[in-house]
C-alpha cells in the first residue's frame, strides 16, 4: 500500500502505521505479519491492509519520506545552503515520530538518500568537483551523526537552531578545508 500525506492525516491510520514500524524495528525485522499484528494489538488483516509483506514496511515509509522530501528539494533550487538545511530539519521535525523509529532501528539509508538529494546543492556551495565522492560520504556521515544526536533528544524544536548551526559549521568547514582542491 502506498503511504500518502492524505492517509497520514488520519490520526488512527498514522498511529497504527507508526506502531507497525516501531514493532518491526523492535523485532529487528525478523517478525512475521502475525507477530507484528499481535504486538500492535490489531487484526492481521489490518497489517496486511497497510503492507503486503513484512519487508515492505520500511520500504513503504522510505518511499513516502523520500517522495515528500524530493518535492521540497525541487523547490529549493537557487536557495542559500542554510535555507536548504533548515527545510530539511523542519521536514524531519514534522515527521519526528517516523524518524525516531527509523533511527531507533539504525536505518541510516533514509538520511543518506536525503543527503544524496541535496548533493548537487552542497557541491555547488563548496565548489567541489563532482568526483569528490569520498569527501561527500564523510560529510554525509557527519551530518547523520548530528541528526541522530538531535533524534536522541526527541527532535525538539528548541534544539533545531543548534543542529542547523552544527550542520552549517560542517558545511563551511567542508568548503574551507578543500582549499586548493576546489574548482576555480
Amino acid at each position: 500500500m502506498q503511504i500518502t500525506r492524505q492517509k497520514l492525516k488520519n490520526k488512527h491510520f498514522r498511529k497504527t502505521e507508526e506502531a507497525i514500524l516501531r514493532v518491526f524495528f523492535e523485532g529487528n525485522g525478523s517478525l512475521t505479519i502475525e507477530q507484528i499484528a499481535k504486538k500492535v494489538g490489531v487484526a492481521r488483516s489490518t497489517v496486511y491492509y497497510h503492507h503486503r509483506r513484512v519487508n515492505e514496511i520500511v520500504q513503504d515509509y522510505e518511499k513516502y519520506i523520500l517522495g515528500e522530501y524530493c518535492a521540497i528539494v525541487r523547490r529549493l533550487e537557487g536557495m542559500k545552503i542554510n535555507k536548504v538545511f533548515n527545510r530539511m530539519l523542519l521536514f524531519i521535525m514534522v515527521n519526528r515520530e517516523v524518524f525516531s523509529i527509523l533511527l531507533m532501528g539504525s536505518d541510516r539509508d533514509v538520511l543518506i538518500k536525503m543527503m544524496d538529494e541535496i548533493k548537487p546543492l552542497v557541491i555547488e556551495f563548496a565548489k567541489m568537483h563532482d568526483d569528490f565522492e569520498m569527501v561527500f560520504e564523510i560529510y554525509t556521515n557527519e551530518i547523520i551523526v548530528v541528526v541522530k544526536r538531535w533524534g536522541e533528544m526527541g527532535f525538539l524544536e528548541d534544539k533545531m537552531a543548534s543542529v542547523l548551526g552544527d550542520i552549517m559549521y560542517l558545511t563551511q568547514t567542508l568548503k574551507v578545508r578543500l582549499g586548493p582542491l576546489v574548482r576555480a
